[in-house]
Parts: C-alpha cells; structure tokens; sequence
C-alpha cells in the first residue's frame, strides 16, 4: 500500500450497510497514495513520514439516507481530497495498523480538497485526528459558494430545523456581504468534536466511527 494508483470508470457498487444494502456509483474514481516525506504547507514545523493519500471522484453517488438521496443534486460533480496521514508506517498498512495509528493520536492534514456539487463551490484544508470512538475531530479552515444551497440540504436532511437554517443563511449573508470574495465565496470555521459537525457556532450535521465495519 506504500503505492497505489486506482482509476475505475463507471463504477457501481454494493455494500451491506448498518441500513441495509447501499449503492455508490460513479462515472469515475481514482485512488492514489505514496509515501508522505515532507514538511511544507503542513501544520507542523518538524519532517513528517507517513501516507500520502489522494481521491478525485466524478459524477459521485453516495449511499445516503434516503433525504440526501430524493434531493435532486445528487450526484456529486466532483470530488477531490488530499489527504497526509503523518507518523504512519506506510509499509505495513493494515487495518490493525490503521487502528494502532490512531489510537497513539495520529493525524490527518487535510493538505487540499474540493467540492463541486449543484451551485455549492466548496475547499477546505486543516488537521484531524480519531477521538477514542474513531470519529473524526479537530477543525479545517473552509471557504464556501453556494451556501444558501447548502443551508436548504441540511434542512431537507433535518441537520437543521427550518428556523436554525433560516437564521444560519442569514448570518452567512451577512458574512459574503462584508468579507465575501469577488466569487461569492466565504471563509468559516469547521469544528468537528464528540461526532458532531460545527460552521461557526451552528451544529450542522454528525458523523460516525470512520474505522466501523459500514465505513
């Protein structure tokens, strides 16, 4: 696994999930990794090793619930993520050594991504790490287009309620109107903690264990 390089074209796929049988399709998926020797553009100052990991998705579907499923946006144009996980020993990657790595508090640079899905423009970048239930947590740094379509997903999701999603597409509003770019786009604070999912102070969402037998 020290290096990968997947490139599948009209994938369709199953998987026995906690829900019962899920599908994920796309028109194309790629799936690389390398050894990870470095240190620029990363948090810390000190030489890192570990995996250097990197997924391009296009025309995604996901196995979402079936909310997110029935939303016409559906698939996902393209994803793209570049994921570091440092102080790995990229040799020997197995699941036991996935699971000994974080648990000795490996972590996750989040060195770029990008999400293009209906009029949501979204990029991000920061560090992660698995908390002793192996969900994700730490903060990135986004900057997002589209929100308003954003906003209306998680509504439609039950993320958020209609008011909570009301008053968070108003504060972001105000937010583009003062330090939007030339784009539209904004920059918030993510916040991931105890398997919730934060945008500013609004908790949009949760996320599960990443090392469970469905993920």
């Amino acid at each position: 696994m020290e290096r990968l390089s997947i490139d599948l074209n009209k994938l369709s796929a199953i998987r026995q999930g906690p829900h019962g049988v899920e599908d994920l399709t796309a028109a194309r998926l790629q799936i690389h990794t390398r050894p990870l020797v470095g240190q620029a553009g990363l948090s810390s100052a000190a030489p890192l090793t570990g995996l250097d990991l990197y997924i391009q998705a296009d025309a995604l579907t996901l196995p979402f619930d079936k909310n997110f499923q029935s939303h016409p946006l559906t698939p996902i144009e393209r994803l793209e993520i570049n994921i570091l996980m440092t102080d790995m020993n990229s040799a020997a990657l197995n699941a036991d050594a996935l699971s000994s790595w974080a648990q000795k508090g490996g972590q996750m640079e989040i060195a770029a991504s990008h999400l293009l899905w209906g009029k949501m423009n979204v990029s991000a970048t920061g560090s992660l790490h698995l908390d002793d239930m192996d969900r994700p947590e730490g903060k990135l740094r986004v900057l997002i287009g589209g929100y308003d379509q954003m906003v209306t997903l998680m509504v439609r999701n039950g993320a958020l309620d209609g008011n909570t999603g009301a008053l968070l597409s108003s504060g972001l509003g105000i937010v583009a109107a003062f330090s939007g770019d030339k784009e539209g786009r904004i920059q918030a604070p993510v916040r991931i903690s105890e398997g919730d999912i934060y945008l500013g102070p609004a908790k949009i969402g949760s996320v599960g264990p990443l090392l469970s037998p469905y993920n």
